[in-house]
C-alpha cells in the first residue's frame, strides 16, 4: 500500500484548530464527513471517541493516529491534520499533538487497517518528516515528503 492509495491531498488540512483532545476528535470527524460524505460525523466521532477510552492514539512525537472503522467504507481512506499551536491529546510522551493522521478503515478485512496503521506510524516516527511536514506550505509540499519516505521505507 503506498501513501497516494491512503491519503488524498485533498484530505490534508493545515491550520487545523482545537482546544481539547474532544474538540480534536469532533473536528477531526466533521472534516473527514465534509470529504468523505458517506461517513456521518456523529457516528465516526462516537467510534473514535470510543477507541480513544481504550488508549490515547497520540503516540508521541507530536503525532496521533486516531482509528476508526466503517462499514462505509470500501478501502482504507485517511486525512492528515496539521495544528500549529498544538492539542494535549493524552499522547504518550505527554507532549501536544501537532500532526493528526486520521484513519478510516473498512470492516473488513483486518490486515489492511494493520497495514495502513503500520505505515503511518513508521513514516511519522522519524523526526526530520514530522519537522518537514510542519514546515510545509503546501498539500503538494506535503504529499512530497511523504512520497519520498514511503518510497524509504
Amino acid at each position: 500500500m503506498k501513501i497516494e492509495e491512503l491519503l488524498d491531498s485533498s484530505a490534508i488540512l493545515f491550520e487545523f484548530e482545537a482546544e481539547s483532545k474532544d474538540d480534536a476528535l469532533k473536528n477531526l470527524a466533521k472534516h473527514f464527513s465534509a470529504i468523505y460524505t458517506d461517513v456521518s460525523s456523529r457516528s465516526l466521532l462516537n467510534i473514535l471517541r470510543k477507541r480513544e477510552q481504550l488508549g490515547s492514539t497520540g503516540i508521541g512525537g507530536g503525532v496521533a493516529i486516531p482509528h476508526a472503522r466503517s462499514d462505509k467504507m470500501t478501502k482504507p481512506v485517511s486525512m492528515l491534520a496539521i495544528s500549529r499551536k498544538g492539542v494535549e491529546f493524552q499522547a504518550l510522551d505527554g507532549e501536544p499533538v501537532y500532526i493528526f493522521f486520521l484513519i478510516v478503515d473498512p470492516q473488513q478485512p483486518v490486515g489492511d487497517h494493520l497495514k495502513a496503521l503500520a505505515k503511518i506510524a513508521k513514516l511519522l516516527r522519524d523526526k526530520f518528516v514530522r519537522d518537514s511536514i510542519l514546515r510545509a506550505d503546501s498539500t503538494v509540499r506535503v504529499m512530497e515528503i511523504l512520497q519520498l519516505e514511503d518510497a524509504r521505507a
